[in-house]
């Protein structure tokens, strides 16, 4: 089960199951907070933060990137690709830039 829900002042998808709980920001696919094995005395949470996700700190000046930064940015293939890219290629979510922000599709 998918649901939505704000994530230290960032908009996400939560995804979770028994044994893992994993939130994706919708501004930049940035993967955080996420917990292995959620439910053991230690759970395994590899992700950090920024220590400004929920101060007013103005990041104007800054790369949109830096706003919502947090864990990992989720990656996986969005296309079939035929023919291998020469020098390689790598993207977010879907390809996009960090300002696109992410939707759903049912």
């Amino acid at each position: 089960m998918i649901r939505s829900e704000i994530i230290k002042g960032q908009k996400s998808w939560v995804l979770e199951n028994k044994n893992i709980k994993l939130c994706l920001a919708e501004q930049g696919g940035q993967m955080a907070p996420a917990a292995f094995m959620k439910d053991t005395k230690r759970p395994i949470e590899p992700y950090y933060i920024n220590p400004w996700a929920e101060e007013d700190v103005d990041l104007s000046d800054e790369p949109d990137v830096l706003v919502p930064l947090r864990g990992d940015f989720f990656c996986m293939p969005y296309r079939r690709i035929f023919r291998p890219y020469l020098f390689g290629s790598s993207c977010n979510l879907s390809g996009r830039y960090k300002k696109v922000y992410w939707y759903q599709s049912h």
